[in-house]
């Protein structure tokens, strides 16, 4: 991989089998470092914002089989991309991101899909903030 042109780093159902003790934030950060400007981080993430009792539910069937999981807010999901330049329409229930005439958003609703979705831009010439531990 040449990381002096930009690269796309794929997230998509990853960092919710990160817990926050596993440092997740920071993870990312040392991911998007060698990044060239102009790369992008896309990832999807779950979220009990809609639904709390029923997520916990998922996350406890999750941790009973050996498997650690955690559900975050959209505050929660936007912190992986601080430092970076949301795409529009920015960090958002994965169904309403660019959807289709006739599509998504009219089908199903934010409860059912309960995951965020976003794509951002490390800017040419910027420095990334950190993301913290």
């Amino acid at each position: 991989m040449d990381f002096d042109r930009p690269v796309a780093l794929i997230m998509h159902a990853v960092l919710d089998f990160l817990p926050d003790h596993t440092n997740p934030y920071g993870i990312v950060s040392r991911l998007l470092e060698p990044l060239a400007p102009g790369s992008y981080l896309s990832l999807t993430h779950c979220t009990s914002d809609f639904a709390p009792e029923a997520w916990g539910a998922v996350i406890d069937t999750y941790e009973r089989r050996g498997i650690q999981a955690q559900a975050r807010t959209k505050t929660e999901v936007l912190r992986f991309f601080r430092g970076l330049e949301l795409v529009d329409p920015g960090l958002v229930v994965a169904h309403r991101w660019r959807p289709e005439p006739a599509s998504g958003p009219s089908l199903v609703t934010d409860t059912q899909v309960s995951m965020y979705a976003g794509l951002a831009r490390r800017s040419a010439g910027r420095e990334r903030a950190g993301m913290g531990a």
